[in-house]
């Protein structure tokens, strides 16, 4: 079976409803995709970094308890594990405070190298960081010459600063990706007040063909060389939103690797299949305040080995 490697920032998550703590998890966009993935039985590398503290190790257990291989994961000694607290809004949509303690020679352990069938996923602001890019690019050099899957999120939020430095570093990424999955939000936030249409001349233009953009709650929409489209999304009363995009990654990913093709080979059908298990991962885990899907859910789609 194919492999996942999921590389990105590593945080603890304290999840705040009118200022009152309600739970606490181990989190981070790539984590929370990872976590997922590896519940259904696939193969899951974790790429990151993190504290040789008590959170740390809670988060290092939480990762091989979901049997996902954290062999690529660095600790740093005398560095604390990162902490996020997300406030809940009426929406429950949430904004974060980040709390953050990283020395200044990071990610300095060798990498593996992805293969042809292996996916690999990043993105976030872990992507855009200099004191990372440099591990970041030669894994996805040695991943693309191999003929492995990128997937992209960008995630990109209003609160990032240095946009125009930042921008440049985002365009190099989406031309090293196959498939750029981000929100509405993200893109507008990129590119300003466009169509999706407009959105996807741009990313065709970097170097990548198959761009999805989840709309909230709404709707997705998908094109490809061959073909585009909007697909709704039911409704369902949410808990926490905080997961719902990574989750939609790792149904987008969990899909790839249940239809076993490469990207170029997937037909018009085979992205229905695709796009409808990425919606219920990401509807599932909007109904709790785990960041990830349940292990009810995961059963339903478990890959024997």
């Amino acid at each position: 079976m194919n492999n996942v490697y999921a590389i990105g920032e590593i945080v603890y998550d304290i999840i705040f409803r009118d200022n009152h703590p309600q739970q606490a998890n181990p989190g981070g966009s790539m984590l929370n995709s990872a976590i997922s993935l590896s519940r259904t039985g696939l193969p899951v590398f974790f790429i990151g970094e993190i504290g040789c503290d008590e959170v740390g190790n809670i988060i290092k257990s939480f990762l091989v308890d979901n049997s996902v291989n954290i062999s690529h994961i660095q600790s740093y000694t005398n560095h604390k594990s990162n902490i996020a607290l997300a406030f809940l809004n009426k929406k429950n949509d949430a904004t974060y405070i980040f709390h953050k303690d990283y020395p200044k020679q990071r990610l300095t352990q060798e990498l593996p190298i992805p293969i042809n069938g292996d996916i690999v996923l990043f993105g976030s602001s872990f992507a855009l960081q200099s004191e990372t890019r440099k591990p970041l690019l030669q894994l996805l050099h040695n991943a693309k010459t191999n003929g492995a899957t990128i997937i992209y999120d960008p995630n990109f939020r209003k609160q990032l600063t240095e946009k125009n430095l930042l921008l440049e570093m985002i365009k190099d990424n989406i031309s090293n990706a196959n498939i750029v999955r981000g929100s509405d939000e993200d893109f507008h936030n990129l590119f300003g007040e466009i169509d999706e249409s407009s959105i996807y001349a741009i990313v065709q233009e970097i170097g990548c063909k198959y761009l999805i953009i989840t709309k909230n709650s709404n709707s997705v929409f998908i094109q490809t060389p061959t073909f585009i489209d909007t697909i709704s999304v039911p409704k369902i009363e949410t808990k926490s939103t905080i997961g719902a995009g990574d989750n939609f990654n790792a149904g987008l990913i969990y899909g790839l690797q249940k239809l076993n093709k490469n990207v170029n080979e997937l037909t018009k059908d085979n992205w229905y299949e695709i796009i409808n298990f990425a919606i219920e991962f990401a509807s599932n885990v909007c109904v709790s305040f785990d960041n990830y899907i349940s292990l009810d859910l995961a059963s339903k789609y478990f890959i024997q080995k």
